[in-house]
């Protein structure tokens, strides 16, 4: 037995066996990774782009709810400056509940036929 191996000669050269890759192999292996690294940057630029469209989409969305809430504002003022002119309309908004509709279903009328027959003239 070796002193610097203390399992002995036959593990000594199994795990000291270390091949040596041909240029052909070495090269093989840098282009996978080079494609890979192209596939992760191509994903990179796409989650880029698709961050920017949510960013953008929000930034519309924020400035639709910025003006629906100037409407809303304006509107509340032009119900309170209408209260205060009319009273009458100050008595119909407090009669009102905030999300019962001002109007009755329109229904058609109903008309009743006459027993028999329908005739009709030809003239």
């Amino acid at each position: 037995m070796s002193e610097d191996d203390p399992d002995g000669p036959e593990n000594s050269s199994q795990n000291s066996t270390q091949r040596t890759l041909t240029i052909d192999e070495k090269d093989a292996i840098f282009l996978k990774e080079e494609s890979i690294a192209r596939r992760d940057e191509e994903i990179r630029r796409d989650q880029a782009q698709r961050d920017e469209e949510i960013r953008r989409d929000q930034a519309r969305r924020d400035e639709e709810h910025r003006r629906d809430q100037e409407r809303i504002a304006e509107m509340e003022r032009l119900i309170t400056f209408l209260k205060n002119s009319d009273p009458r309309l100050a008595a119909f908004m407090s009669e009102q509940p905030d999300n019962t509709p001002t109007t009755e279903p329109v229904t058609a009328p109903t008309t009743a036929q006459p027993p028999g027959p329908v005739t009709t003239s030809s003239t």
